[in-house]
């Protein structure tokens, strides 16, 4: 009686190690799935982000140098920094178009730990491109606050006269 329990306990031992190993497989593959998913979101994500932000770009850098002028500081210091600032964001916004172009064919290969890399350097992009569209989307809103003051101080110029 005792070499057959053994043998059961033997048995259900392999058992549970294979069920465990199969087990431990699924886990894991359901685990890559995942990454793959979020990795895809967050580079859609990043493509819609991108791609609105260059005529945003283009809209507030014209609204701005438009606004300027009107205002007479065509050649002003305040030019100057926007024109700098422009320039700069241009450039670290071209820096990025390498993740817009990424191919989700490669997605495939890559392992966990290569998702999750890559999960955390798109995000960090999306975090950088999210805040450069904040600030032209904010200049755009001021350069609208300078039109109207501009409108209201030519009306009033007309009403005097």
């Amino acid at each position: 009686m005792e070499i057959f329990l053994g043998l059961t306990s033997v048995i259900i031992g392999v058992i549970a190690v294979i069920i465990s190993f199969f087990t431990y497989k699924k886990a894991s593959s359901i685990k890559l799935i995942d990454l793959r998913l979020e990795l895809k979101k967050e580079l859609n994500h990043l493509h819609r982000i991108y791609n609105d932000l260059i005529p945003l770009m283009d809209n507030a850098n014209t609204s701005r140098i438009n606004t300027l002028a009107a205002r007479g500081r065509t050649n002003s210091g305040e030019r100057k920094r926007w024109d700098s600032e422009h320039v700069k964001n241009e450039k670290e916004v071209v820096s990025f178009e390498r993740y817009t172009s990424s191919s989700n064919t490669n997605i495939n290969s890559f392992s966990d730990n290569q998702l999750e890399e890559e999960i955390i350097i798109v995000h960090k992009v999306l975090v950088d491109l999210k805040a450069i569209s904040q600030l032209y989307e904010a200049s755009i809103i001021e350069d609208k606050e300078h039109g109207k003051t501009i409108m209201d101080s030519a009306i009033k110029r007309h009403n005097r006269t």
